[in-house]
């Protein structure tokens, strides 16, 4: 229902405060026939109504402190060059990921290159400096992770380079935002009119036309989606697009949600076989595939067409984490707080999971999703037998501790780094994630020829 809020507002989530705890937890699908060529902003609008309608929703705006980043001037004077050139405006990462050099750029241009990672903030970004102009400076720090971690969150390194480099400081305080309150909703919408799926077109279900051309190497970085329903997926596993189009691992924090070889049974070949494939839709396609159903739907389809493919599920004996108490160290939640979870850090910095009233089941879903420090991919199932929902705050690092040398004594010192989020599990909240074998739904094909039938 946040996501709901904020999409027909035009807002961020963060941004939506108030209402009932289920509004971060309980999902819906909207499905909805605009007039033909209706501009989005009156489609959020509709959406508005529809909401009010349907869910009978009262929010308003109002003006509240609330969480943002604000790059100010620091103590002394500022370290920055003004450019010395018109060229390419520009920050790059530099000196084997040990430099970000900057030149002939704005501080809000600055700001921007460290906010347009996917994994960063969500939160505004303010330039409270008052310095006008361009600038060249560097940046001397390592980058963990290179281009992919650049990104402004609270484990950053570059905060610190920030301070003791350009003799500025870029922190989280709490300013005056516009928020939207929300003041009442229902959980349960109002019945759907009894002839709407007659009114409603049906989703399309196919390509108008596709070709299948095979890879030798997988390409990423060659998908390419057009407004007018034009899709090239670039070079992907076969295995790959069988995930998407069933949507088996749903992306999470660290990337898709799971291991595919553990929710999918098949032919070994599955992996080495890499298919592009080019395809006009029926209708525009979303930004990212994986998150499209019509795409997915229709490139079901036409794997199932094409690769002769006959599948189903089943529950199969799979190697998972279970959630146990141990020596519970956790807080009781005031249940009428807003539920859910929230990350701060990357894949390759220190993160800090805070969740608030929440069951040990959607606690223990929440962590499967961390791939980089669950390599294996197991989810992780509750068996801990909490009951009521908690408060929690976990910190793990993106990878093991390792232990330093042994000194003169032979004796080996503290290991180096944060916890491992199972580490952190034990640790801070006194539970366990053990491993174990349990029946799990898998997705079993039953028979794919290993070429498709020709274009």
């Amino acid at each position: 229902m946040v996501d709901l809020v904020r999409t027909a507002y035009g807002v961020e989530a963060d941004a939506v405060v108030g209402g009932p705890s289920w509004l971060a937890v309980d999902r819906f699908d909207v499905v909805a026939k605009p007039w033909e060529r209706t501009p989005l902003a009156s489609i959020n609008l509709m959406l508005q109504s529809l909401l009010a309608d349907r869910f009978k929703l009262v929010v308003r705006e109002d003006t509240r402190p609330m969480p943002a980043w604000v790059l100010s001037k620091g103590a002394g004077d500022p370290k920055l060059k003004p450019a010395d050139s018109l060229g390419e405006s520009s920050c790059r990462v530099a000196d084997n990921n040990e430099r970000l050099s900057c030149r002939n750029v704005t501080l809000d241009a600055f700001l921007a290159r460290l906010r347009e990672n996917p994994i960063s903030t969500r939160l505004p970004v303010v330039n409270a400096t008052g310095l006008e102009g361009s600038w060249d400076f560097d940046l001397n720090y390592t980058i963990v992770g290179g281009d992919f971690g650049i990104l402004i969150s609270e484990n950053n390194p570059v905060l610190n380079a920030i301070e003791k480099q350009l003799g500025l400081t870029l922190e989280l305080q709490n300013i005056p935002q516009p928020v939207l309150i929300v003041e009442s909703v229902n959980r349960t919408p109002t019945a759907n009119a009894a002839d709407v799926g007659t009114r409603l077109p049906p989703d399309p279900v196919e390509f108008e036309i596709a070709s299948l051309r095979r890879c030798e190497s997988v390409d990423p970085f060659g998908q390419r989606i057009s407004p007018a329903g034009h899709v090239t997926t670039g070079c992907e596993r076969l295995l790959t697009h069988i995930v998407v189009a069933w949507n088996l691992c749903p992306p999470g924090p660290s990337g898709p949600g799971c291991r595919h070889t553990d929710v999918v049974k098949g032919p070994s070949w599955l992996e080495s076989k890499i298919v592009d494939i080019v395809a006009k839709a029926p209708i525009p396609i979303g930004g990212r595939l994986v998150f499209d159903p019509s795409y997915r739907t229709m490139l079901r389809n036409l794997l199932v067409d094409r690769f002769k493919m006959v599948t189903h599920y089943e529950d199969r004996i799979t190697e998972v984490y279970t959630l146990v108490a141990a020596k519970p160290k956790l807080r009781k939640a005031d249940p009428s707080s807003r539920a859910g979870c929230k990350s701060n850090g990357g894949a390759f910095l220190r993160t800090v999971i805070t969740c608030q009233n929440v069951t040990m089941a959607q606690f223990a879903e929440h962590v499967s999703r961390y791939g980089v420090v669950n390599p294996s991919w197991r989810p992780a199932v509750d068996a801990s037998g909490i009951q009521g929902t908690w408060d929690l705050t976990l910190t793990f690092g993106g990878r093991p501790a390792r232990a330093r040398p042994a000194n003169a004594d032979g004796v080996a010192s503290d290991p180096t780094g944060v916890a491992t989020l199972r580490e952190a599990i034990e640790q801070q909240l006194g539970l366990k994630l053990e491993e174990a074998r349990r029946p799990m739904p898998v997705f079993v094909i039953d028979h794919i020829e290993e070429n498709p039938t020709e274009n």
